[in-house]
């Protein structure tokens, strides 16, 4: 294994794979965000076998190294894999195990491999922003495309910031995230990874410059209809240049109600965070919002739109849930629900990975 230290080599590396959504995780701005929150990063390319067998493999991993109790650590690959050349790699660190995100399910049959709590989102939606706009409405269910219209109607207009968000617009999303986080009952990051991440990732291409597509893009299958599900991982190409984020926000006049902070890399528009006004919701401001980040994706070049993360079971499940109720708001746009395995560990340090495992089941 070898270290890689240039930027423009490796989103080349990286944006020259048949790749799949998520992908932005991997990527170099993703790994110096990483470093700006406390987080040492590697980048690593398989020697062992020629140029084209490593990139068809894909053969590279960064690595992002996160703390234990008594002073120890392991590796996260988020939407990776666990390189066989990585374990020697992680020993020569004193890495007490490898937590990876498989984009299928190829290898997983290796005994020392450990299911563990899910981390990045294992099922996704993904919106083909190859449609015409008539063609995004149409796919949508009845009332999410009344919503959408209906917001407009309400005066509802969406705004990004040029520089990743402002400071009102920072604030804003804040106290929107705030309020949501307590609403719907989860935990948010604290305040500065938001403002961290929006400044970090804010050197991104003007808006009126599309990334540069690849030609093998015209042999890839658009996503299918609402409501049709595969277990097989979609496939896109893409130059998009470099990760970036942006700040979207919705007023309804001088009011705001509702953000979400998207990411963009290669083909994709990722949705990673989001909030909205409980109080001003007849607005339907998270319904505009969505429509018109789409809208300026697909305007942009962009072929697809990932709302990152449902549970179409739990949903079917569980009604009632927070789960529930975003799952059936991001499936409402349409779109392919895509699947992925999971988080699994490698173990490297038996002993300590279990007691590690033994200690974690003792916390809520």
């Amino acid at each position: 294994m070898v270290e890689i230290n240039d930027q423009k080599v490796w989103n080349e590396w990286l944006l020259s794979q048949r790749m799949q959504t998520g992908i932005f995780l991997q990527s170099w701005e993703w790994g110096e965000f990483q470093k700006t929150v406390g987080h040492k990063v590697h980048r690593y390319l398989n020697q062992d076998k020629d140029t084209i067998a490593r990139l068809r493999n894909r053969e590279i991993a960064q690595v992002i190294e996160l703390p234990l109790p008594l002073g120890k650590k392991y590796w996260f690959i988020p939407r990776g894999e666990a390189l066989p050349g990585l374990v020697g790699e992680a020993q020569k660190h004193g890495v007490w195990f490898i937590r990876f995100e498989p984009i299928t399910s190829d290898g997983l049959r290796v005994k020392s491999y450990v299911k563990t709590r899910d981390i990045s989102p294992p099922q996704t939606l993904i919106i083909d922003l190859g449609k015409s706009e008539e063609e995004l409405l149409a796919q949508m269910h009845e009332k999410t495309r009344y919503n959408v219209r209906l917001a407009i109607r309400k005066g509802v207009e969406v705004r990004f910031s040029a520089k990743g968000g402002s400071a009102s617009g920072g604030e804003e999303f804040w106290k929107l995230m705030q309020e949501t986080a307590k609403r719907d009952k989860f935990s948010t990051h604290p305040r500065e990874y938001y403002e961290k991440m929006l400044e970090v990732l804010s050197n991104y291409p003007s808006p009126q410059s599309s990334p540069t597509r690849g030609e093998e893009e015209k042999d890839n299958p658009s996503p299918l209809g609402r409501g049709e599900k595969t277990n097989t991982p979609l496939k896109v190409r893409g130059d998009g240049g470099v990760m970036h984020v942006r700040l979207h926000m919705a007023y309804q006049g001088i009011t705001p109600v509702a953000g979400a902070i998207v990411g963009y890399f290669g083909d994709t528009a990722t949705y990673l965070h989001g909030a909205s006004s409980y109080e001003h919701r007849a607005a339907m401001g998270p319904y505009a919002l969505h429509f018109q980040i789409m809208k300026e994706a697909k305007k942009e070049g962009y072929k697809f739109y990932d709302f990152w993360g449902v549970n179409t079971t739990y949903y079917k499940l569980h009604t009632t849930n927070s789960w529930a109720g975003m799952t059936r708001f991001k499936t409402g746009f349409g779109g392919q629900v895509v699947d992925y395995p999971g988080t699994f560990d490698l173990p490297l340090n038996k002993f300590w990975y279990t007691v590690y495992r033994l200690g974690r089941r003792m916390l809520p």
